[in-house]
């Protein structure tokens, strides 16, 4: 195993997570509210730690074995989350423990959008918006940013690829060059972001307001820089938000595919895409259809319920109602479809579409082989031939995620017995969906310090998909 140039790689994601310290301390110049003091910390602490790690380990630059990946990978993301609770630990205006400031960053860093904090109003700007910032690098993945800015990484950068992308095709590659891909993946997510700012500004929105929810619409990550979330916006900035939620939801790939061949008809014949929207819209259909026959009992309004059912559909988690004396059936329908999630490549949370659909063609082919025993049938998803290895790779990760989940389910239940709180709770922490419709529940301020360990653990479970963590525990990845 490559260590020193594991442990040079480590400086560089340092390095690169210091500059991210640098924006809050202009924000709060800005605003002149003396917050300067716990990035100025963060800033020295990360620098200092990423330099003193490459100079170290610089002459060190042997190739990246996919092994070597999958531990850069587990670091990186490890070492973003610890690092990026300082500000929040060192505030004195939160006042807040260790543990809900690193719970804050791990569930920003993941695009996750659960919260410890009671009293977002009243946060100080830094801080309200570097929460929003940890979201935003978060939603594309911090490890493609380093692939795009250090191409110096050389072959290695695809084992990088591989253990960063969502989903089962991990080896596909926009460009003959895996930098000049995350390049292209970063500059289309930055493009729209930029764009879903100025357009919520444009429609009447503080800029504050616009660039932090401009931040959390595009990496799907669901956090509002006040307490109501996306309650008090106006229905034209509702529909720009359902607009760039389903743009965060969709492949990456994709647009970078349709805006290369100038020609939007490429959404159209994704089969992928084509699956997400009309599953999507059968739900908004359900959703609607219920509240028509039963109008007592969801008391919204037409555009809330369309925005609720994206939001979730999303995994993006803004809220413009509270769920409490939402009915049960409409309850578990949201959190169904956000254990779904979005596009492989894109940032939303869930299992991903894809997956879902290689499971719904398996068990199609299984039914023909009850009636034709001799037949032989392939999978096919549109005009492409799915192989056997990758529909074997999606049952074991199915197998995985469910066996993890429930782990982290009864572990979670042994500190928080409320076993509808512990579901929901469990459910929004592992697929990154961020709503939760556990009864009374606000935020995660009030559970036990095990718990909240549990559901951090949980989080950047779900984040990474379970096995480059797995992968760690392996005796087999530790033999040479």
């Amino acid at each position: 195993m490559a260590n020193r140039s594991i442990l040079r790689i480590v400086g560089l994601l340092l390095i690169i997570l210091s500059v991210t310290f640098v924006p809050p301390l202009i924000v709060d110049i800005y605003y002149q509210e003396n917050q300067y003091q716990p990035f100025c910390i963060a800033f020295l602490a990360v620098l200092s730690s990423g330099l003193l790690l490459w100079a170290l380990n610089f002459r060190h630059t042997a190739e990246l074995k996919t092994r070597d990946g999958f531990l850069v990978s587990v670091l990186c993301w490890i070492s973003f989350c610890l690092l990026g609770s300082i500000p929040f630990w060192l505030s004195s205006d939160l006042g807040i423990s260790w543990t809900d400031a690193l719970f804050e960053s791990v569930s920003g860093i993941t695009t996750t959008g659960n919260t410890v904090l009671s009293e977002i109003d009243t946060l100080p700007h830094a801080l309200n918006y570097y929460r929003h910032q940890l979201q935003l690098v978060g939603g594309m993945g911090v490890l493609l940013l380093v692939i795009a800015i250090f191409p110096m990484l050389g072959v290695g950068g695809m084992q990088l690829y591989r253990s960063e992308m969502t989903g089962p095709m991990k080896d596909s590659k926009l460009t003959p060059r895996i930098a000049e891909t995350a390049k292209a993946l970063w500059y289309i997510y930055l493009g729209l972001s930029a764009l879903c700012v100025f357009s919520y500004y444009i429609t009447g929105m503080s800029f504050f307001n616009a660039l932090c929810l401009g931040f959390s619409t595009i990496s799907s990550g669901g956090f509002s820089p006040i307490n109501s979330s996306f309650v008090p916006f106006n229905t034209i900035q509702k529909l720009l938000a359902i607009f760039f939620m389903l743009l965060s939801a969709t492949s990456f790939a994709l647009h970078f595919s349709a805006l290369s061949r100038h020609n939007v008809n490429v959404y159209w014949q994704d089969p992928e895409w084509q699956f997400f929207i009309r599953s999507t819209l059968s739900i908004i259909s359900i959703v609607i259809l219920y509240h028509w026959v039963h109008p007592a009992e969801l008391p919204v309004s037409l555009i809330n319920l369309i925005f609720q059912v994206i939001s979730c559909a999303t995994s993006t988690g803004f809220m413009v109602q509270s769920y409490g004396d939402w009915p049960i059936f409409i309850c578990v329908t949201l959190l169904l479809i956000g254990i779904l999630g979005g596009c492989a490549g894109s940032t939303s949370g869930g299992i991903k579409i894809i997956r879902f659909m290689f499971l719904l063609r398996e068990g199609e082919r299984e039914v023909r082989h009850l009636i034709h025993p001799h037949g032989l049938f392939v999978i096919k998803i549109g005009q492409k031939t799915i192989s056997p290895r990758i529909i074997n790779a999606v049952w074991g990760y199915f197998s995985v995620m469910i066996l993890t989940f429930f782990l982290l389910f009864l572990a979670f239940i042994l500190f928080e017995p409320r076993t509808n709180i512990a579901f929901s709770s469990i459910i929004s922490s592992f697929f990154n969906v961020g709503i939760d419709f556990g009864s009374g529940i606000e935020n995660y301020q009030d559970f036990t310090t095990p718990g909240k360990w549990i559901l951090i653990i949980t989080m950047l479970a779900g984040r990474l998909e379970v096995f480059p963590i797995l992968v760690l525990f392996s005796k087999a990845f530790w033999n040479r």
